[in-house]
């Protein structure tokens, strides 16, 4: 029995667990009886569609299980998850006016600006160059 018939023997196994018929179960993940019937006759093979639908209405279902035949318990996990975080961003810091800093209205310090960057907070940037 080639690997894609034990799949479609295996959804059998499922639709005949959660006690539906073959219409019932092809209305409950939103797909045609027929293609339900064309599934289970083998004259097609489960699609990924199929599959992503029979998840999603299912979550109880083993997608191991029913691609491969192998049971979830079989995998071995990490004994500790691990806790990825995101750093922060640094602080954003006003410009401050200090005694070595020639006091300048803001419009002429853009005008003797070499370029201007705007930093967006998905970590992009701008460049902005003056006009000569």
């Amino acid at each position: 029995m080639s690997e894609s018939d034990l799949t479609t023997k295996r959804i059998l196994d499922f639709i005949e667990n959660l006690g539906l018929s073959k219409s019932e179960f092809a209305d409950s993940i939103g797909i045609n009886r027929s293609m339900v019937s064309h599934l289970l006759s083998g004259r097609n093979k489960p699609s990924l569609a199929v599959v992503e639908r029979m998840a999603l209405t299912y979550p109880e279902l083993d997608l191991r299980w029913l691609i491969t035949g192998e049971e979830h318990d079989g995998i071995q996990r990490p004994e500790k998850e691990l806790d990825v975080q995101k750093p922060e961003p640094p602080p954003v810091v006003p410009f401050q006016q200090t005694e070595n800093t020639p006091r300048q209205e803001p419009d002429q310090r853009l005008s003797q600006a070499e370029h201007l960057l705007v930093l967006h907070p998905d970590g992009t940037y701008q460049r902005f160059l003056p006009r000569k």
